[in-house]
């Protein structure tokens, strides 16, 4: 399996400030439903122990969110996106108001489809679910992350 490249850790911005992340949007068609793999953070994190979540993280400086998609989704859920074979959707960029007494984040949504043959791993995550894009919004989201996922049934939801 390739290896994810190293990336230097980003400083931490002032509260107020916006941090871009991307959040992958892998698909797959199932019986003609679409499904968005979704990932559930392990209950030790420090944010957000035990929600839900996309896979993805922040973009580095000089990173495009395609690369950083491809990035996370290789350290997360052991998915290589990365060559250019792999058409990635720019769905949406999301600016949710800020959580409590935390920089908030801009969340750019990038999708992709799930490589034949390939079977996502939970790596980075407690767990990972296959999950209809139309029951996307019965998740148990953080409400930071909600604006994102109503970007995402907007888009795949037909």
């Amino acid at each position: 399996m390739p290896k994810a490249p190293r990336t230097s850790p980003a400083k931490v911005p002032p509260v107020g400030a916006r941090i871009d992340v991307v959040l992958c949007v892998l698909l797959r068609s199932v019986q003609g439903c679409v499904q968005v793999l979704v990932a559930r953070r392990a209950l030790d994190s420090e944010i957000l122990p035990g929600a839900w979540e996309l896979p993805g993280g922040k973009i580095a400086p000089g990173e495009s969110a395609r690369d950083a998609g491809a990035r996370e989704l290789l350290e997360e859920v052991a998915v290589d996106c990365t060559d250019a074979a792999h058409e990635w959707q720019d769905l949406a960029v999301v600016e949710p108001p800020p959580p409590e007494g935390r920089s908030a984040p801009r969340f750019h949504l990038q999708a992709v489809q799930l490589p034949s043959g390939v079977v996502p791993k939970a790596i980075a995550a407690r767990s990972i679910a296959w999950v209809d894009v139309k029951s996307l919004a019965c998740v148990d989201w953080p409400d930071t992350t909600r604006p994102a996922i109503d970007a995402v049934i907007a888009a795949h939801g037909r």
